[in-house]
């Protein structure tokens, strides 16, 4: 599938998916410049305390982000298949 142009200036597939395969771009999480970046959804972790329940939340926007970010913060990669061009991070 062809990439689109959107408002925040990457590319996204026909389904609305970040094109984000390992090439240099900025990252959504930090706003690092010139990174490389991949597909990914952002996971909301919340820790279980003595009146309530953990959770673990994934966000249903894909968002592009870069090594630090993948390795710092809770995430999901978005896996290639109809949905559009993801791919796995490293590590």
């Amino acid at each position: 599938m062809r990439a689109m142009p959107d408002d925040t200036g990457h590319g996204r597939d026909a389904a609305g998916v970040p094109a984000g395969l390992g090439g240099a771009g900025t990252c959504e999480s930090c706003a690092r410049d010139g990174e490389a970046v991949w597909s990914v959804r952002r996971v909301y972790v919340t820790q279980a305390a003595w009146d309530t329940e953990g959770r673990r939340d994934t966000a249903a926007a894909v968002e592009l982000w870069c090594g630090a970010c993948l390795a710092n913060y809770p995430h999901e990669p978005v896996e290639p298949g109809p949905g559009g061009p993801g791919v796995t991070p490293p590590g």
